[in-house]
């Protein structure tokens, strides 16, 4: 898979009637910051963050902080629960705490996917250091029926985002299919994968399987295997809005969004 951005501003010229691009030299200018190894930027300009942002770059997306009414709806629910010692319950955390987990805007929500439907293009993020946590005893249906009930739409911060969801093996293999066999060992992989799925210890694929009740889990290696019951969390994805637009990165180099 190639990753590498396409960019749309350079200067234009016509010879001979015919429109191309000029290519900006390799050089840092005043109030500007470097794009890759030869593009350059002007500070405080607007533009689409799918056509910028890499695999793996840091954005600046903030989830927000739970509410009173969010818990209590997941209590309604019956799945959630501050003691991790109960089954089939989300939780580990409480009024008033950050959605974002232990990230922040220098090292939190960064760039898993960028993929295309409908001729709309959107940016996919993954938070490497939080996950919701989730218990569960070998029962694959009271399992399924958790997961059902469950909705990730608190995760959504409707500025920039339109879609949350948890991370599951088989979005995982939507990603790793974007590679070849060969390219899967290469370090660009290795760099996509680790540096966006580790983090904050093990964390479940929410696939549910049946092999006498197993599910997936990433270690914090990032090795997939299936294992059975234990006291583990959930990554969630955010889906940004196709037309999510950002002004340049932070001081912490995270891509704003306007």
């Amino acid at each position: 898979m190639n990753d590498n951005f396409n960019v749309s501003k350079f200067s234009s010229k016509v010879r001979n009637g015919i429109g191309f691009k000029v290519k900006p030299k390799n050089m840092v200018m005043k109030n500007s910051y470097t794009m890759g190894l030869t593009d350059v930027y002007p500070e405080g300009t607007e533009s689409c963050l799918y056509d910028v942002v890499r695999i793996g770059d840091k954005v600046e997306y903030d989830a927000g902080v739970w509410s009173n009414f969010e818990i209590a709806k997941l209590k309604q629910l019956g799945i959630y629960s501050n003691d991790l010692n109960d089954d089939y319950i989300f939780g580990g955390f409480e009024f008033g705490d950050s959605r974002n987990g232990k990230g922040d805007f220098g090292d939190g929500w960064r760039v898993i996917s960028k993929d295309e439907f409908c001729q709309e293009r959107y940016v996919t993020l993954i938070n490497p250091n939080h996950r919701e946590f989730f218990s569960f005893e070998c029962d694959i249906e009271a399992t399924k029926d958790a997961f059902e009930k469950r909705t990730w739409d608190m995760y959504v911060n409707p500025k920039h985002a339109d879609l949350a969801y948890p991370f599951s093996k088989s979005y995982l293999e939507k990603i790793l299919d974007k590679y070849s066999p060969v390219e899967r060992s290469i370090k660009e992989v290795d760099r996509v994968l680790r540096g966006t799925l580790t983090g904050f210890g093990d964390f479940w694929l929410t696939d549910v399987y049946d092999e006498q009740f197993a599910m997936h889990l990433v270690s914090q290696e990032g090795h997939v295997y299936l294992t059975h019951n234990a006291f583990l969390g959930i990554k969630v994805l955010i889906r940004l809005k196709s037309n999510v637009l950002t002004n340049g990165k932070n001081a912490n180099g995270a891509w704003r969004l306007v």
